[in-house]
């Protein structure tokens, strides 16, 4: 990963101690957006569920580093999270049983739905020896009306 951080970038070691140091940099980019406070938890929710997954089972072996960019733009919030750990594209996930989990014969499984359905636009990549997973959230324009 390039050392390079501007303000709209950083990056944290990829331990479950510094997620919060993550969530703190992206509600303060956002602070001054449009963002309605609905959008703002959906995002931090799911940047949450994909950095613990990256702590969780990114790096088994060895210590790693994760990448956050956060960038407002005029209609949306580009959310960019790049580390070089295990390769993993959560656009290929199966959905979860919902039955299974909600019926409490399964712990977890939820972090990728979760992902999918608070973003309006998700993609990934896999450059240079890094997972590259972009997302993005549309401004709500309408006070009190999710996507």
């Amino acid at each position: 990963m390039s050392a390079d951080e501007g303000p709209d970038s950083l990056t944290i070691p990829a331990e479950l101690g510094e997620i919060d140091r993550a969530r703190l940099f992206l509600k303060g980019r956002l602070r001054e957006g449009p963002l309605d406070g609905e959008s703002l938890f959906q995002l931090d929710l799911a940047l949450f569920e994909i950095l613990v997954n990256i702590v969780r089972y990114g790096y088994p072996a060895a210590a790693g580093e994760i990448r956050l960019t956060v960038r407002p733009e005029p209609e949306s919030v580009y959310l960019e999270i790049r580390d070089r750990g295990v390769p993993f594209n959560p656009l290929a996930a199966p959905p979860p049983a919902l039955d299974d989990i909600l019926g409490g014969r399964k712990i977890g499984g939820l972090g990728v739905h979760l992902v999918r359905t608070f973003s309006d636009e998700l993609t990934y990549r896999r450059e240079g020896g890094e997972n590259v997973l972009v997302l993005r959230k549309v401004f709500n324009k309408e006070p009190g009306l999710s996507r």
